[in-house]
């Protein structure tokens, strides 16, 4: 179910009452044919039908759950949603955000380098803003993310402005057992100027079972953002950056720390200024140490092939590494830009 709200209803014991308003979230006309009542078949406003009957003098009044949802068992590609709740990204979250996920690069840490380059203010981490992008907090039938797919950070965004959000469905399919169905989704995030600021591909698992006192994860975002932050210091100083690919291996759970392992792809200096472009891959790794892994022997596959699953992940490391079973979480394939070597020494 992709919920967009909930809330209680109560039915009025008197028929002088007029019906409760709402407004709700725009969807194709496909998608809003199929729902039930909860979407008005054009978007817009429609109205509750409450059944007021006759007056009640026993002074109680009954609650109702007004469910807002769109059964996805109905979905099609194509279908999609502009979700209208409105989020203003104040300081106190982005400070918030970064004294858990520490961030090396200026561009996102320091008003004055940010102005230098002539954007009005530090820009938001990658890492949040595709938090953001990605959050669905209303698809509450989730239980697994598989990955994100093409994210990019179309426009800056800064302190102060406002996001709303749109989910259009790309593709759907049942897993080889029929037990599941994986959903993938194209997430945009939207400022108050109507500017596309980020979009990303992720794709999510449904309808699995499982146990809520073992299966408590820590959201796919966060996870990235952990393993970004653990390679951010290797990295500097990134100025801009895109995600190729990120697949999510194993589960992490609170309490488990994560560690990152970078791996240089490639490397072109032909481009304007002091500046350099990269592709990196980056492993997340749970409960290992780094000293742990020094001097190992890594096999280059965990690094160079971007489109490995779970089972595969898992192979390789049993046959090549077997320090690594079962312990990587991410594997993260990654454009940035930064500054050349050679422009400018910044120590930390």
């Amino acid at each position: 179910m992709l919920r967009v709200a909930s809330r209680l209803v109560a039915r009025a014991s008197s028929s002088s009452l007029p019906p409760l308003p709402r407004q709700l979230p725009r969807s194709s006309p496909a998608l809003s044919a199929r729902s039930a009542r909860s979407f008005a078949s054009g978007g817009g406003t429609e109205f509750y039908n409450l059944d007021v009957g006759k007056a009640d003098t026993s002074g109680t009044v009954k609650g109702e759950i007004v469910d807002h949802a769109v059964n996805l068992q109905e979905a099609r590609p194509g279908d999609s949603i502009e979700v209208p709740y409105e989020l203003t990204v104040g300081e106190p979250f982005r400070e918030a955000w970064h004294s858990a996920f520490y961030c090396h690069d200026r561009i996102n840490t320091s008003t004055p380098f940010a102005r230098k380059l002539g954007l009005q203010d530090q820009v938001l981490p990658f890492s949040l803003m595709l938090f953001l992008t990605g959050s669905m907090s209303h698809a509450d039938a989730a239980k697994v993310q598989v990955g994100f797919h093409n994210a990019v950070y179309h426009w800056p965004g800064f302190a102060g402005d406002t996001y709303t959000k749109r989910f259009k469905v790309k593709s759907i399919r049942n897993t080889s057992d029929d037990v599941n169905s994986v959903i993938t989704f194209q997430c945009e995030l939207i400022n108050q100027r109507d500017r596309v600021v980020m979009s990303t591909n992720k794709t999510i698992r449904y309808s699995l079972k499982f146990d809520p006192s073992t299966e408590m994860f820590v959201p796919g975002g966060l996870v990235l953002g952990l393993a970004m932050s653990s390679s951010a210091r290797d990295l500097h100083e990134i100025l801009h950056e895109e995600l190729l690919n990120v697949n999510y291996t194993n589960h992490v759970h609170p309490s488990e720390n994560v560690t990152a392992l970078t791996y240089v792809k490639r490397m072109d200096e032909n481009i304007s200024g002091d500046l350099e472009s990269l592709v990196v891959t980056t492993l997340g790794i749970k409960s290992v140490l780094q000293s742990e892994l020094d001097g190992i022997e890594l096999p280059t596959e965990l690094f160079t092939n971007s489109k490995l699953t779970t089972r595969q992940v898992e192979k390789i490391c049993a046959e090549k590494c077997p320090q690594l079973s079962g312990k990587i979480v991410i594997q993260a394939e990654r454009k940035i830009i930064r500054q050349a070597s050679r422009a400018e020494a910044f120590l930390l």
